[in-house]
């Protein structure tokens, strides 16, 4: 739990995808945003219907996946 890596974030200098469940009640949502703008050109991407695993809405997560890896 004290482990923060926060005021690193701002170095990664690579092609990086936040993927947040909106339902989500392990980490809220919100945390995906804050993850996105503390990291250079981060891509954030929202699943309405999914929570923690992104379970839920899996062909999109794969279609995200593969967007982004193209």
């Amino acid at each position: 739990m004290e482990f923060d890596t926060y005021k690193r974030l701002s170095q990664i200098k690579v092609p990086t995808l936040v993927l947040h469940g909106k339902q989500d009640i392990l980490i809220p949502p919100e945390n995906g945003s804050i993850l996105a703008k503390a990291i250079p050109n981060a891509k954030l991407v929202y699943f309405e219907n999914s929570a923690h695993g992104l379970i839920e809405e899996m062909e999109k997560v794969i279609s995200v996946l593969l967007d982004f890896l193209a």
